[in-house]
């Protein structure tokens, strides 16, 4: 054992690190090493001390150290140290040079492809910390196929986004990071830049390459994301969390990296209106003869085709870079792409969220953490002919066959909230509904009831409701929507249990709206299930009081039936004008200034029964039945999910 210790220490010796390559600024760097170990674990050492990375290369000089010869990557295993090493008088030099061979570790080291990305709308950005270690990747090389030239036109900001982030086909996910993207530009919570269209427009040719793919075994998470990530969720405001972690780390990798150069032209913004139209990236074939007759060898500007334009150079993405723009040469910087360093990304494709690459035993954790969402929300309009007073109407929902899929998906764990208001003008009823959900699988649907007052004869009646609903439940992705806080509290009710549950906050009271649900069809159909907020300020509570009401028998009910009760709990949304309170006042109708049906709740700073809200026509009024003669002072939440929507936003 000594033995071994000894010889170790014996091979270890001063080395002085130098630099040939004259565009390396790095002074020579002194440091103890093993002349015995091989050069891939000699690289390991430099690396870790900052003295080596991908780009350079080790060097073996000869014929009396006039001539070198560059060491390949794949070599290193098999040479020693002390092969290499040169010795003057009073040194021992290890050389270093920047790799001349193709490396996609040097393309990785020049272009942090494994970083993280934002977009924005002064183009893709990079992380400042890494998610990721790329270990591989799959990598080919296009060819010396001819340069491609073409128009770019746009008349949306999505699609300005998109071309400025380099991104020229969209999916589900680029669609989600330009949401994203935009909305940071705009800094705006009801997303009003989506309705703003820009002209945008510019010339531009291409020249790509090589295509980089990354697979999920590519890439290998650091140390350091893994940590922040099991922070964040043992925290207790995970979604804050991971928001950060979004800003440090990156939204998404893109795992298809088009490499290459590019440089536009003709790039001119005339003007911002509301538009519609078609736009698009539109290229052909040119070949660099053509291209040079095309736009001269060192032409600044082409002739103007039309008034709109001022035709000029306007960015350069790869290739070697003029002094200046205006001295462009378009051979000698087609040229400079077949040196692989000058090689950019020219175009990202299939960006992949920075989670989705984490093991899959953290995947549910995280989705579970950050919240639930709305998969879907809809209204529909519905004819009736009511003919018994006890009887309900059971509704069944048109659901979009994908909606469905989302629904009996277990792990998105899907909750029905719906909301009624009559289109007709009724003085004497009222529309109240139950979630009908059953547990063998099959489709929820509701259970609406007419209120009529107790006083008043029964009469046929035809009407027209707006029915509003929407599917809340778990994210299916990692695509979050951060300036959105909803969850939902559960609450099982079995005769006799308590009627109450409560609801801590912090500080501002939330938007909570509830919903009854029932697993199976009610034997009583003429019991309806009400519900109010008992809110406490002074202890920043609230309790989500449940009563059950006999329509039949005119009466409120000792015991509740058995059912679940599940509140919605609102502490931000994107749309910051969907989400309102409002203060009712007594026999009067308070105004939403819009017919669509909301989801509202009843606030009361004092404890009631029989309280009920009729929507009607854009208006919403306190109805009260039964014996109760409290006359609380009343408030009304209020959520509207298709707000985006009837503004047109979407």
């Amino acid at each position: 054992m000594f033995g071994v210790i000894f010889n170790k220490t014996a091979n270890n010796v001063g080395i002085t690190v130098e630099y040939m390559d004259q565009k390396t600024l790095q002074l020579p760097q002194f440091i103890q090493l093993n002349l015995s170990e091989n050069l891939s674990k000699i690289r390991q050492r430099l690396n870790d001390r900052g003295i080596i990375n991908s780009t350079l290369s080790f060097v073996r000089k000869y014929d009396g150290n006039s001539r070198f010869a560059e060491i390949a990557f794949e070599e290193e295993e098999n040479i020693s140290l002390n092969e290499i090493v040169r010795k003057s008088e009073d040194a021992r030099i290890l050389s270093l040079t920047t790799c001349s061979k193709f490396n996609w570790k040097v393309l990785n080291q020049l272009r942090k492809l494994d970083y993280g990305c934002t977009m924005t709308s002064d183009g893709i950005k990079k992380a400042d910390k890494r998610a990721f270690e790329m270990k591989d990747c799959i990598f080919e090389e296009i060819g010396n196929e001819e340069c491609k030239a073409g128009e770019f036109n746009s008349s949306s900001c999505e699609e300005e986004m998109m071309d400025k982030n380099l991104f020229f086909n969209a999916d589900i996910n680029v669609k989600y990071f330009v949401k994203l993207g935009i909305g940071k530009s705009f800094k705006t919570s009801d997303n009003k830049s989506s309705q703003v269209k820009t002209d945008y427009s510019y010339n531009f040719i291409k020249y790509g390459k090589a295509l980089l793919k990354l697979n999920f075994e590519h890439l290998e998470p650091t140390q350091e994301f893994i940590e922040v990530v099991e922070k964040a969720l043992s925290s207790k405001d995970p979604a804050e969390q991971f928001k950060q972690i979004v800003k440090d780390f990156g939204q998404f990798i893109p795992t298809e990296v088009i490499l290459g150069g590019r440089v536009h032209f003709d790039d001119f913004a005339k003007s911002v209106q509301f538009s519609t139209e078609k736009s698009g990236e539109i290229s052909g074939k040119l070949s660099i003869e053509d291209l040079k007759i095309k736009m001269g060898k060192k032409s600044t500007h082409l002739k103007e085709k039309s008034n709109d334009y001022n035709y000029k150079y306007t960015k350069i993405i790869g290739g070697e870079q003029p002094d200046d723009i205006k001295n462009l040469d378009i051979g000698n910087w087609v040229g400079s792409l077949n040196n692989y360093r000058c090689w950019y990304c020219i175009e990202f494709r299939n960006p992949i969220s920075i989670f989705q690459f984490l093991p899959n035993d953290l995947h549910e954790r995280i989705i579970k953490s950050v919240g639930i969402t709305i998969h879907h929300s809809t209204i529909e309009t519905c004819d009736l002919v009511l003919e018994e007073y006890k009887k309900p109407i059971q509704f069944r929902l048109e659901i979009p066959t994908d909606i469905k899929k989302i629904i009996k998906n277990k792990d998105v764990d899907c909750k029905i909230l719906a909301t009624v208001t009559d289109i007709t003008e009724s003085k004497n009823d009222f529309f109240t509904c139950q979630v009908l959900f059953p547990s063998d699988g099959r489709l929820p649907s509701l259970i609406i009831h007419r209120v009529q007052n107790p006083f008043k004869l029964f009469k046929k009646r035809e009407c027209k409701l707006h029915i509003g609903w929407m599917v809340i439940g778990y994210y299916r992705d990692f695509n979050f929507d951060f300036n959105t806080r909803l969850k939902v509290q559960k609450n099982d009710f079995n005769a006799p249990a308590n009627t109450d549950n409560l609801i801590e906050y912090d500080s501002k009271v939330p938007i909570c709206l509830g919903t009854p649900v029932l697993s199976e069809y009610p034997k009583h159909e003429s019991l309806i299930i009400g519900h109010y907020y008992y809110v406490q300020e002074e202890n920043n509570k609230i309790k989500a009081c449940t009563f059950a009401y006999c329509l039949e028998e005119r009466r409120l009910l000792v015991n509740l039936p058995k059912f679940t009760f599940y509140t919605l709990i609102i502490t931000n949304y994107h749309a910051m004008s969907a989400c309102d309170t409002i203060t009712l006042r007594k026999k009067e109708y308070s105004n939403f200034n819009s017919e669509f049906p909301k989801f509202v709740s009843i606030y009361s700073t004092e404890q009631t029964n029989c309280l009920f809200l009729k929507q009607r026509n854009g208006q919403v009024k306190i109805k009260k039945i039964g014996s109760d003669k409290t006359k609380p002072s009343v408030t009304c939440a209020i959520f509207d999910p298709f707000y985006i929507r009837k503004k047109g936003k979407v």
